[in-house]
């Protein structure tokens, strides 16, 4: 019998962004996400990452279909300060294409004005660098993350 924290974490395999200027960092990350069974996909910009939501989004097209929206990313994890599009810049374009995914600011501050740029811009929750992966877990059980993989409103 698994016990309760190991059946709370029990999402099963998740698509997440890692979003992060710094090799090294996106590494790291993607390295601890694919230990615990997740599919990664990475940006070294956040102007990398919109272009990427943006080819997600539309699944029908032609002119009798509706356009569906549904983004491939169940997480993008977004580093804060990047050269071209900072995080929650690139937040607030995602927001702005009508995509609900589950964002995570990911900054080396957590200075409150940090903190309230990156929530207003579209950021669901915000991380300090470097967190632990429990700590990732958590938002997705407190956000009901897991839920939604389990009822299939998960998008794929």
């Amino acid at each position: 019998d698994p016990s309760l924290s190991e059946q709370e974490y029990e999402t099963g395999p998740l698509r997440v962004l890692v979003v992060d200027d710094a090799p090294m960092n996106r590494k790291l990350l993607i390295r601890l996400l694919q230990k615990q069974g997740h599919d990664c996909e990475e940006a070294d910009d956040g102007d990398i990452a919109v272009e990427m939501v943006r080819k997600t989004m539309a699944c029908g097209t032609s002119a009798d279909e509706e356009v569906v929206i549904a983004p491939l990313y169940d997480t993008i994890l977004l580093d804060n300060e990047m050269p071209n599009l900072s995080g929650p810049e690139a937040a607030r374009h995602i927001r702005a294409m009508g995509c609900d995914v589950f964002i995570v600011g990911v900054t080396g501050n957590l200075l409150p004005d940090d903190v309230t740029i990156f929530k207003k811009s579209g950021a669901n929750a915000i991380l300090a660098k470097p967190f632990k992966m429990s700590a990732l877990e958590d938002l997705w059980v407190e956000f009901g993350i897991r839920e939604r993989m389990k009822e299939g409103t998960l998008s794929r």
